[in-house]
C-alpha cells in the first residue's frame, strides 16, 4: 500500500504518472490506517523503488527519469543508498534492477554482454551527469569491474567466452603491471581467491571439442 499516494496538484507536477495514486475517495480513518499521504517525501520514494525492484518488475524509463531528478532534488547523499541497494533500473539480462557498483555508464554490451547493466544503452545523455556525479556510477569499467566480470564470466555458462575474456584479460593485465603487489587494492586478492582458469579446447566424454573452467592450481601454463 506504501506504493500508492494521495493525488495532488504538485505531486502530478512533479512525477506525472509515474508514481499510483489513488483513484478511489476514502474515510479519513482508512487513508490514517493505511497512511496514505500526498506529501511524496524521499524516504516514501526510495521504498516504491525496493518494492519494485524486489519483484525485479518492468517500468517505463521515461517515468524512472522522471522519478530519478525529482528524488536528487529532494535528497541529500544518494550514494549509500544507491551503493548497498539495488535501486537503479536498467536491463542486463534477466535482472531489471542494480547497484551502483554493477553499473557502468558507457556500454561495452557489445563486447562484454550482460556482465554489467549499461546506463547509457536506456537513459539519455543529459542525464550522465546525475549518475556519475549524483549516484557515483563509474564513467567506463574499472579494473575491478573487469575482475567482477571475470567471476560473472566463469559462472555463466557460455560455450566458448572468448570475446568476452579478451578486454577482461587485456585490462586486468594492464593493471597488474601498472601496480606493485603490495600496492593493490583489496579487490584484488579476493578476485585471485576466486578467480578460475578458462582451458583451451579438449575433447570431452563424448569427442567433442569443449573449454572450461577450472581452478588454477587444476591447470598448467601451457593449458590456458
Amino acid at each position: 500500500i506504501h506504493e500508492v499516494f494521495l493525488p495532488s496538484t504538485q505531486a502530478k507536477e512533479n512525477y506525472g504518472d509515474s508514481l499510483n495514486y489513488l483513484e478511489i475517495d476514502l474515510p479519513d480513518v482508512l487513508i490514517n490506517q493505511f497512511k496514505l499521504t500526498a506529501d511524496i517525501s524521499s524516504d516514501s520514494v526510495l521504498n516504491v523503488l525496493r518494492t519494485w525492484s524486489s519483484q525485479n518488475e518492468e517500468k517505463d524509463i521515461k517515468h524512472m527519469n522522471s522519478i530519478y531528478s525529482h528524488l536528487a532534488a529532494i535528497s541529500g547523499d544518494l550514494r549509500a543508498v544507491f551503493s548497498s541497494e539495488p535501486l537503479i533500473y536498467c536491463h542486463s539480462g534477466e535482472k531489471k534492477w542494480c547497484k551502483a557498483s554493477d553499473a557502468v555508464w558507457l556500454s561495452q554490451k557489445t563486447v562484454l554482454g550482460d556482465v554489467f547493466h549499461w546506463l547509457s544503452d536506456f537513459y539519455p545523455a543529459d542525464r550522465q551527469s546525475f549518475w556519475l556525479d549524483t549516484i557515483g556510477i563509474r564513467p567506463r569499467p574499472s579494473a575491478e569491474h573487469f575482475a567482477n566480470a571475470w567471476l560473472r564470466i566463469q559462472e555463466s555458462g557460455i560455450p566458448d567466452p572468448r570475446e568476452q575474456m579478451e578486454p577482461v584479460y587485456d585490462n586486468l593485465l594492464r593493471y597488474i603491471r601498472s601496480t606493485k603487489s603490495d600496492e593493490r587494492d583489496p579487490w584484488f586478492d579476493d578476485f585471485v581467491s576466486e578467480a578460475k582458469c578458462l582451458s583451451q579446447p579438449y575433447k570431452n566424454r563424448e569427442g567433442k571439442q569443449q573449454r572450461s573452467w577450472f581452478n588454477c592450481d587444476e591447470v598448467f601454463v601451457s593449458d590456458i
